[in-house]
């Protein structure tokens, strides 16, 4: 039996799961993605299209390989990242687009016609005798997991509060941020979209503060509970709309006991990271290529070495950080290809770029990886000088890790209003010309390096997000009027039947198209009431009002 793996989300205990029918066994705090590679398994997933063999390539939610079929018919859960879903005891796992199997799809074969399989070709190709008669098949052939026949799983408890700052991302910039304001006195609220907080700072050997990076963000969050902040993991910001955001909660990356918090903050900060991208090479899908970022997760969180050999290509600095930390973790680092002609640049990259070369790793400036080789998994890397595609050298590998530098996560900086504009020292969009009380912090700012994104972090909640001690009167101006209570549930008390919404100063009448959907901020006991706290009816009622109008007419 294999020693116990250690890693920072990992306990001593195992778990019993299978993988198509396949006995394995995993680790309390493993995903299934952790497992899998754990116990062997490279290829976990068809494409769509062609059905080529595919493997996992990130640790996180933007997983585009690895998606599985959790549970057994009719309550199955499919489309689930591999990467997201914690494992537990007895769990089932299958793979998705393959027929009858994995290691054998027949409908693998659809590769041999991909030059007649252009995009948008069922449309020309598909009309005789007519297109009703190919559907089906062709609807099978392209679906992800098989739809559940039946769902057992509990509707989203619900959740409304409010507070100074919400912190949207739990890194070093989202945790400087929140540590700012609540040092302030402000109300915090900090979302983390992992199980834990930190982000890169799980493997980072960086000191903060004197501290190492562990001891740093357990401090930080033992400071934030004494001043009050409330810390909610597993969480995503995934909507807001006229200052009012929306929290998805759901704990193991399963649906089942999700919830939604729908919050108003004074500040928003987003510190939602960067995504790592990916460069274009021959056969970049081949199980064994993944990205350089995932594979350091991997090692840090689970104890899983991403390969036993692996060639590494990236176009910059952290990359030779990154190979140092990974050969240090067991990894034999055969190559480092890096694009840029002058190679290694600052001197912490080129004192590992050294270390790296007295180990016996081939460090190559100016180099490309031209293709992936292997049929069923990566077996090698073949590359060759930038302008010299013929000088190719060839390297046995079992794993190629990629890093092409990060894309900023700005989607909800560019919520109501905020554009983007090119930062050329990030090669990367940022955001900028945010609505007020929306700060943008961290790698989602283009600020990559630690500590820059800290200084970042620190500087971004606004000063208007700062609590203030003497007592506000927070008294709807409404309540000066006759006929109105504020709305302290969802139902109407008696009397009193008319919803008004003070965001959009609208009021509802029963029966009107959008009265249950609209959420009841001040319930008015008549359409006069309303429109004299200076409510107004929306145009669809007024629409509704005269067609029956002219209908008794």
């Amino acid at each position: 039996m294999n020693a116990p793996r250690k890693g920072t989300r990992l306990s001593g205990g195992s778990l019993r799961f299978t993988f198509d029918g396949r006995a394995l066994t995993g680790q309390v705090g493993d995903t299934a993605a952790s497992a899998l590679l754990a116990a062997g398994v490279r290829a976990m997933g068809r494409s769509v299209k062609y059905r080529r063999l595919r493997g996992v390539m990130t640790a996180g939610p933007e997983e585009p390989n690895a998606l599985l079929t959790v549970g057994t018919d009719p309550s199955n859960v499919p489309n689930v990242p591999a990467t997201q879903v914690k494992l537990t005891e007895g769990m089932v796992l299958r793979s998705q687009n393959r027929w009858p199997g994995l290691r054998f799809d027949l409908t693998a074969l659809l590769q041999l016609g991909s030059a007649f399989f252009g995009a948008g070709f069922y449309y020309k190709t598909f009309i005789l005798p007519k297109w009703r008669f190919w559907e089906g098949l062709i609807r099978r052939l392209a679906g992800l997991g098989d739809a559940p026949g039946r769902c057992d799983l509990p509707a989203p408890s619900w959740e409304h509060t409010h507070c100074d700052v919400l912190v949207a991302g739990g890194g070093p910039a989202g945790l400087a941020a929140a540590l700012a304001a609540a040092r302030n006195g402000a109300r915090v609220v900090l979302a983390e979209r992992e199980p834990v907080v930190g982000g890169e700072l799980e493997f980072e050997a960086a000191q903060i503060e004197g501290r190492s990076a562990g001891e740093w963000t357990c401090a930080a969050l033992g400071e934030l509970s004494r001043l009050g902040a409330r810390v909610l993991t597993d969480t995503t910001l995934v909507g807001g709309s006229t200052g009012e955001m929306v929290l998805h909660c759901e704990p193991a990356g399963m649906p089942g006991a999700a919830r939604l918090i729908k919050i108003r903050p004074t500040s928003l900060v987003v510190a939602t990271g960067a995504v790592e991208r990916l460069i274009a090479f021959v056969d970049n899908d081949l199980p064994g290529v993944m990205l350089l970022g995932a594979a350091e997760r991997y090692l840090a969180r689970y104890g899983v070495r991403a390969g036993e050999r692996a060639v590494i290509y990236a176009n910059h600095d952290r990359a030779y950080l990154a190979a140092a930390r990974l050969a240090a973790g067991g990894i034999a680092v055969v190559a480092l290809l890096d694009s840029r002609a002058g190679g290694a640049q600052g001197p912490a990259a080129r004192a590992a770029g050294a270390t790296l070369a007295a180990q016996g790793t081939t460090c190559l400036a100016g180099h490309a990886v031209l293709a992936a080789t292997g049929r069923t998994r990566v077996k090698g890397a073949r590359a060759a000088p930038l302008g010299q595609p013929s000088a190719v050298v060839d390297f046995a590998c079992d794993a190629v890790l990629v890093s092409g530098g990060w894309g900023p996560v700005i989607h909800a900086s560019l919520q109501e209003g905020g554009t983007k504009r090119f930062d050329a020292a990030a090669a990367a969009f940022v955001s900028t010309d945010a609505p007020d009380g929306r700060s943008t912090a961290g790698s989602a700012n283009g600020a990559m390096e630690l500590g820059a994104a800290l200084k970042d972090g620190v500087a971004a909640p606004t000063d208007d997000a700062v609590a203030i001690d003497e007592p506000v009167d927070e008294t709807p101006a409404v309540q000066a009027f006759a006929g109105s209570v504020v709305a302290e549930s969802d139902d109407a008390p008696e009397g009193f039947l008319i919803k008004g919404n003070q965001q959009s100063m609208l009021y509802h009448e029963p029966g009107t198209r959008y009265y249950n959907q609209t959420k009841a901020e001040f319930w008015f006991d008549s359409v006069e009431s309303a429109e004299a706290a200076g409510f107004s009816a929306p145009p669809s009622q007024k629409n509704d009002d005269s067609d029956s109008a002219e209908e008794a007419n």
